[in-house]
This record gives structure tokens, sequence and C-alpha cells, in this order.
């Protein structure tokens, strides 16, 4: 999970746990002008409540809707048990957990709905959180495990946060066309006014960023409608895609999407971070933009965006977790806003990178405006944390 050493967690958090690394193709530009920083001395730290027992990861943030309150999620990995297992969390007030009571302790075993029958889930892993249709209900997108099996499986949870809801299994392989390939693991990360985010690999070991359309009937998968991020928006190809975050945007009626490719050019490359804008009446992406890490691309390494948000002035808030190629392999957590220009192309990133004091690694899983949460580690166990930026 998050306790590996952050270098390499990095490039496996860019390939979506899945096999090879994010991906996208060229239209716009990438980002790559002088660096634009601005101080972290007045950021604010916050531990957030843990459960006693396996670690606890914060993993995704969305505004309750007419209310102070935010949605969280989360995963509780209980490494007491042979194999580990996983629950889902989720959790609804302040930034601020009051206490570790405060979670909604889901799982393992859920009656997942498919095409075709049901499975009985081993585990589940919560990602992205959103606003249900009714007041007070959610939507949460993740994957879950099965007995026997290494696979991950997309998921789609809606109804109340103690999990009482109802649970379908998401499956883009109808996107796959190559004869002889198949879905291998499919992880569904964020999800914002009726439409998910994710990734999902296959038999050649190629990644593939999904969109996913819930429709007018949420509980029968079958109705679900996939769109695939083509990896020709990334100027000479890449090899292979993620997507991690969604925003609608409600004054243009169209979505900016966050994720990221991998085009595998040694050190240089591994992982580059994207935002694009999707319409999903036309399916056509626009404004692609790369994004790299202290906007330089000559020593950029890793810039993994994790989460997006609004600036509430047209821009975005993103999570980021980078690294860079330059001596001693740099790496850490940014907090990153990208404005937008009258054109309505991405204007230079300004960069707040950022580390939980005293730890020795520190991820930006999820933001929310201008609070980032995730998880740190050293000296201690892996821990969920909120910073809060000025």
């Amino acid at each position: 999970m998050k306790s590996i050493n952050l270098d390499r967690r990095l490039i496996l958090k860019s390939m979506g746990a899945l096999g090879a690394s994010g991906m996208l193709a060229a239209c716009g530009g990438g980002s790559d002008s002088p660096a634009t920083t601005t101080p972290s001395s007045s950021i604010q730290y916050f531990v957030e409540p843990y459960m006693p027992v396996g670690s606890t990861e914060i993993t995704g943030v969305r505004g309750v809707n007419n209310s102070s309150d935010v949605f969280l999620s989360g995963i509780n990995m209980d490494n007491t048990t042979s194999p580990t297992t996983n629950y889902g969390l989720i959790y609804r007030g302040p930034l601020l957990i009051p206490n570790v009571s405060s979670w909604n302790k889901i799982g393992p075993q859920k009656t997942i709905a498919k095409v075709g029958g049901t499975d009985l889930s081993s585990g589940l892993n919560f990602y992205g959180p959103n606003n249900g249709a009714t007041s007070g209900s959610i939507v949460v997108v993740g994957n879950y495990n099965l007995s026997g099996s290494n696979a991950a499986f997309g998921l789609l949870y809606q109804g109340d946060i103690a999990g009482t809801g109802t649970y379908t299994k998401i499956d883009p392989s109808r996107l796959i066309t190559l004869p002889g390939v198949t879905l291998n693991n499919t992880i569904a990360h964020s999800n914002m006014n009726g439409y998910v985010v994710g990734n999902f690999d296959t038999s050649d070991l190629v990644g593939h960023a999904f969109i996913m359309g819930i429709g007018n009937t949420p509980d029968i998968p079958g109705t679900y409608t996939y769109f695939e991020i083509p990896p020709t928006l990334v100027t000479g190809g890449a090899a292979s895609m993620t997507a991690y975050g969604i925003w609608y945007n409600s004054a243009l009626n169209n979505y900016t999407i966050a994720g990221g490719y991998s085009k595998l050019l040694g050190d240089h490359g591994l992982s580059n971070g994207y935002l694009v804008d999707w319409n999903p009446s036309t399916n056509q992406f626009t404004n692609f933009t790369t994004i790299y890490y202290n906007n330089d691309s000559s020593t950029s390494k890793v810039s993994h965006i994790e989460g997006i948000t609004t600036d509430n002035a047209g821009g975005y808030y993103l999570s980021v977790d980078w690294a860079q190629t330059v001596s001693g392999s740099p790496y850490g957590a940014a907090l990153v806003q990208v404005k937008r220009i009258s054109t309505g192309q991405f204007d230079t990133p300004t960069w707040t990178s950022f580390a939980f004091p005293g730890a020795t690694e520190t991820s930006a899983n999820t933001v929310f405006e201008r609070n980032v949460l995730g998880v740190f580690t050293g000296p201690g166990p892996v821990t969920p944390y909120l910073a809060v930026f000025p």
C-alpha cells in the first residue's frame, strides 16, 4: 500500500497498480514554463484518526451539497489476516475527523451485481466519493476483491454512508478490441455528476484510461456506457495511461479530467501528469496539457496527479506526488493550482511542495479546495493526515 519506499511507490501508483503507467496523448501542449512556487511555511498539519488494526488510507474527498461537511472515502488494510483483508471506509463530517469511530467500516463481503449474475466480494477498496441522488446519500467508486483471485474488479457503490446501499461491477472490457486480449484489472478512481473515471489493464500489459457513464438505471450495470481516453492525445504516443480525477464544470457543461501517462523514456517521462477537458455530448477532448513537476520537463521523473477540485475562480487545485531525475532523486508531495487563461486553456501551474513534519515519506492522495489529505510514514506506521494551506 503506502508503506513501501516512496520512489518505488510513486512508480506503482502512476501505474494505477495495474501494470504500465498512465497514458494520454497530445492536443494541447505541455506546461514547460519557469517554475512558479509558493512558500509552505504557514501550512497547518493534523493527524487524522486511524484504525487500531492495519493501515488507514484516506483516498478521496468531496463537499456535501448544501452543507459545510465533506464526504471522505478510504481503505483499511487489515494485515492480521492471511491474505490481508481490505475494508472500505466512508465518513461524513468536518475535514478533521473527530475520532476513529466516525468512520463507517464496510465489508469485506458484499454482493456485487454484474451482467449475468453476482459476485461475493472478499475485500472492498473505496476511492472517489460524490453526492448521491438524494440528500445525504453518497456515490463511491473503487474496486473489490474475490477470494482466490489476485485481480481487481471495478466497483460502484450507491446509498447511505453506512454501506447498506447497492453495489455494482464496473466492467470496461467492451473497450478491448484486439483479438485475444483480455481484461486483467479495473480500478475506478473518481466520480462526479454521473460519470466515473479510472483505468484498466489488459493481458498484453497495456494500461488504459476510461470514462464510464452511470446513466438513468444505476443499479443495472449492463446499461453503463464506456469511453476510452485516447492515447493519440499524447504527442508521439504513450506507453500507458491513467485517469485519477474528474471535475464537472457547471458553467461550461463539460468535465476536466486529471491523470497521467508514461512514455517510458528512461527516467524522463516515467509518469507525466495531464489535464484535459471532455464534452460528453460529443465525446471530444480539448485543451490536453502535460503537467511536469515544477514545470520542468528536463528534470521531471514523476508528476502523479491524484486529485482535482475547484479553486472557486475558474481553475483547479491538484494533489500531486512527484519525483525528479536530479542528483539525490528527490521526491515529495505538492498542492498545485492551475488557472485558466482567457482562451480557455490551462495556465502555468503554481507549485507548493510540502511534507508532514518529521515524516520520511508524504503522499498527497486527495484535495478539497486548499486542503490536502493523504498519508505519511516514519518514524511510525502509515498514518493519515490533513494539511491546511493558507
